[in-house]
Formats: C-alpha cells, structure tokens, sequence
C-alpha cells in the first residue's frame, strides 16, 4: 500500500465531491448528475482498490461484492426515477452486508487495507444514498451534509498535518464511531423508505446530521487542542 498516493487520492476525493454536493444541493435537477456520480464512484474506488493492492482475504471479497450492489442499485434508481419497496429493501441488504464483512475480518483476518476499503465503501454509501434521496427520494438538500462532513474533515485533518488514511484521533475502533456510524445508517434508510411521511423524513434527516456533526466536530476539536498544547497530531 502506497501511503502517499492514497493521501492524494483521498484528498482527491475531498476536491471532487464537495463542490459536487454543492452543485447538486443548489440544483437537485441538473441532468444527469446521478449517472456522473455513478460512474465517478465506481472509477474512484477501482483507483483505490490498486492503490491499496486489496484482494488477499475473503473480507476485501465481500467488501467489493457490497460496493458492487451499491452500484447497482444506485443504477436502477437513476434508471427508474424512484425508490420503490423492492429498491429500497436493496439497500437494506447493502448497508446490512456491512455486518457480513466485518465479521469475515473478525473470523478468517483482515488486514488495513481491508479496514480503508470497508470504511471508503462505507462512505460511499453515504454518498450515493444521500445523492438518491435527494434527487428521487423526496428527501431535504440538507441529507447532502452526511457525506460532506467526511469530505471537509479531510480538508481539516491536511492543514493540521494528520494522516488521512487513519482519521480518528483517539484510537481504532472507536465505539462511539461505530454507534453513530449504525445510528446514521439506520436513519438514512428511514429518510429513504417510500412509505416514510414527509415529518418523519425531516425529523430523522436532521438526527442523523445532528450526530454525525457532533462526531466529526468533537474529533476535530481534540485533535485542535492537541496541536494547541504541542503534541504532534499524526501521534494523536
């Protein structure tokens, strides 16, 4: 794994997509725009996928097999203008089947570049959900800030010179992390669910910005303080 190429392609990423959700927040009817997003995400993670050199255990399988429905899915959205009840159990088994690979590292190994590929998957999830939603899903422009938290913490974490590649700063695996990692998603598909009235989809989408905002910002105002008091923050 080359940590300087996936630097780039993370703050790449960073460069594309905050400007992207800004477009679309602004005109959720540009033409086309789920198709680019499609196709960007996919030609994305298959530059991740060599930068990486994944492929070694069953879990980077299941990973790319969970990426790979996510496309698919967010295709037939695009292609059928709508999330029905059949698409929207789709992406019950996709963010589900989450689970599955986390498991796959637990029982047979995993490796990091298995953890960066689950945690990129993840986020582009996020993305391709909240793009959906807003363009075919009755959702509010403000879902946009989901993926656009992680988008401009990367930003944050460049100018303080932290390593991109391992954003949290107070250790691996943080159970905070995850419970608002499963919390957003959960809430996500609330927001998504056609049979979901308009109050219910605004009170959820707001929740889950309220938590995953507090995340991020609780992150970045320890890693702040850090640097105030002289610690290295690639040590943090």
């Amino acid at each position: 794994m080359s940590v300087p190429l996936l630097h780039r392609w993370l703050l790449a990423q960073a460069v594309v997509w905050l400007p992207t959700l800004l477009l679309l927040a602004t005109d959720p009817a540009i033409p086309g725009i789920l198709a680019f997003i499609v196709f960007a995400m996919f030609g994305s993670y298959v530059l991740l996928w060599r930068i990486l050199g994944a492929g070694s255990t069953l879990a980077d399988a299941v990973t790319a097999a969970r990426f790979l429905g996510l496309m698919v899915l967010l295709f037939l959205v695009f292609w059928h203008r709508g999330i029905g009840l059949w698409l929207w159990s789709g992406m019950i088994l996709v963010i589900v089947s989450d689970l599955f690979d986390g498991w796959c590292a637990r029982r047979w190994g995993g490796s990091e570049a298995g953890a960066i590929l689950d945690m990129e998957a993840d986020q582009m999830t996020t993305l391709g959900l909240a793009a959906a939603g807003i363009l075919h899903g009755g959702a509010s422009v403000v879902l946009l800030m989901l993926p656009g938290f992680r988008y401009a913490y990367l930003f944050f974490l460049r100018l303080l010179g932290c390593p991109l590649h391992d954003p949290k700063p107070r250790g691996k695996g943080s159970q905070r992390g995850r419970i608002i990692c499963a919390t957003v998603m959960i809430l996500l598909l609330v927001v998504l669910a056609p049979f979901s009235p308009a109050p219910v989809k605004t009170a959820a989408t707001w929740v889950s910005v309220v938590a995953l905002g507090y995340s991020f910002g609780s992150d970045a105002i320890y890693l702040a303080r850090q640097r105030r008091r002289g610690v290295s923050p690639a040590g943090s």
